[in-house]
This record gives C-alpha cells, structure tokens and sequence, in this order.
C-alpha cells in the first residue's frame, strides 16, 4: 500500500528513491472531496514530492514544500518529517471558474507570479530553518521542483511525479558528489532509464515490482523500506493560538449569530469550537 524505498547503485554515485502512497493517499483525497480531478492530481504529486525529498536528508527534521498560486490555486503545502509522517492541503481561491482541461501553469500560475519554496527544518534549538524560494516555472509539479533542485540546491537530479485518482507515486534518482570517473556513466545510464519511462507506469503495479522492472538490469542495493504515515497534530490547543496570533479585531470577524468561533483543520478537516468566553478569554 504506502511504501518508500530508497536505493544505491554499483558504484555509489547514484541514489533513487521510489514512493507509493494507496490508503494514505485515500484519506488525504477524503479531506478534500470539494477538489476537482486537476487540483487533486497537483495535491498528490506535491504530497509524494515532499516524501521523496525527507528521504535525502540526513537531519532529523522535516522537508516542507510550498506553492503559492496566482491561478484558481491558492496555495499548496505539503510536509514530510524524518520518520516519514506526513500532510498536506491545497486551497483554491473563492468561486474559482472552471478547472477543466487548464494546464498547470494556467492553475497555479496564471499571471507567471506565483512562487515555489522549500522550507527545511533541522527542529535544532536557537537555528531558523532554511527557506529556498524561486518563481514557479514548467509544466508540471515534477519540472517545477526540478528547477528548484537545479537552481537552487545545483544538485543533479531527475523527478517523475504521478497521481490518479487511487494512487499517488514518485521517482528521484541524485548523482551522489563524487570525483570518480565512473560517476558520469552510471548516471548517464540512469538518466537514461528515467527519461524513457511515462509518469503512468508508476502507478501500475507494487513499488518493488516496479523497482525491479526499472533497475533489473543493474545491481542496486535497497538502503531502506518505510512506510509514510498521514498524521496531523492538530488540537484545540493549537487552534487557539491561530486565534490569538489573528489577533482580538479579526477574531471578532468569525464569530457566528450563535456566539460561536469555529476552527477547521485544513489538513484533517477536523473541526474546533469555542464559545465567547474561551476565546475571549485569550486576549486578557
């Protein structure tokens, strides 16, 4: 069902990680039954993309993976810690027209404003996390963080990204550094795999199968299997300090004709209610 499996080649210059998410992927489509069939595509491919970029680093921190839309999509955020829990959302702009057959730029980046940025936090006391931002260009998810990759991280990299109405996958090989000879050619190789293969395949049977169909003429070892989890930590706790952080003046804004603030978790859906003397209370 939802697995991630990172990979080494022969002469250790080259990574590939492959990640398939089938019941996780169900819930997060679940919390988010209003998207069109376009804008929930989008939502999968950036959710894999954050599993696959956790699986490179080293820290014990998390990978955050944000796209803000100048198109009917808003925003996109997805966000994979080291153990693999993850989640994600993605919001539309207010009574968007029809989605329909648009291409992703005229989706996300309609007026060639919209911004791309990948937050990493290493969760290290008294250290920001590291933010690389550029603009958003390509076609797809997948050109989009691979300029990214490119431009800002310079590191050699190639990104398949596909996502269906089961099943959401991924695939990310990195030329390891190194001074080898040697590197050139199993890279070469690899990128070659890579380019031959349509984002759909990916979805066609089990990762390790697909693995296998992809490498099995090389020699590769399996670094790690894992399986990504969707886990979000909302609580009322936390709902409360989104209010206090609105401050007094807009927290009046949402209160209802019954006296009543609600909170609604964009990742779980989970919902929050305060009445007026708890969110009154947080501004004493």
């Amino acid at each position: 069902n939802d697995l991630l499996v990172t990979l080494m080649f022969e002469n250790q210059t080259t990574r590939a990680s492959v990640a398939r998410l089938n019941t996780s992927w169900g819930k997060i489509r679940a919390n988010h039954n209003n998207l069109p069939r376009e804008a929930s595509n989008i939502l999968g491919q950036l959710t894999v993309a954050s599993i696959l970029l956790s699986s490179t680093i080293k820290h014990k921190g998390s990978v955050a993976l944000q796209v803000y839309g100048r198109g009917i999509i808003k925003l996109g955020y997805a966000e994979c810690n080291s153990n693999f829990n993850f989640k994600s959302t993605l919001k539309l702009k207010k009574n968007p027209k029809k989605i329909e057959n648009l291409s992703f730029k005229n989706m996300i980046n309609g007026s060639k404003e919209g911004i791309f940025s990948v937050l990493i936090d290493q969760k290290i006391k008294n250290q920001k996390p590291y933010q690389g931002i550029i603009p958003i260009e390509g076609d797809n998810v997948s050109e989009m963080i691979g300029n990214y990759l490119k431009n800002s991280e310079q590191i050699d990299s190639e990104l398949i990204l596909s996502s269906n109405s089961k099943t959401a996958t991924g695939l990310l090989i990195q030329k390891m550094p190194s001074k080898k000879n040697e590197t050139d050619m199993e890279w070469l190789k690899l990128s070659k795999i890579t380019s031959q293969i349509s984002p759909d395949i990916l979805n066609q049977d089990n990762t390790l199968t697909i693995i296998d169909k992809l490498f099995g003429s090389l020699q590769y070892k399996v670094l790690k299997i894992k399986t990504p989890i969707f886990s979000c930590h909302c609580s009322p706790d936390r709902a409360k300090k989104i209010l206090k952080i609105l401050g007094g003046e807009d927290t009046k804004k949402l209160v209802s004709p019954e006296g009543k603030i609600e909170v609604k978790c964009d990742f779980c859906n989970r919902q929050f209610s305060f009445d007026q003397d708890e969110y009154s209370n947080l501004f004493i």
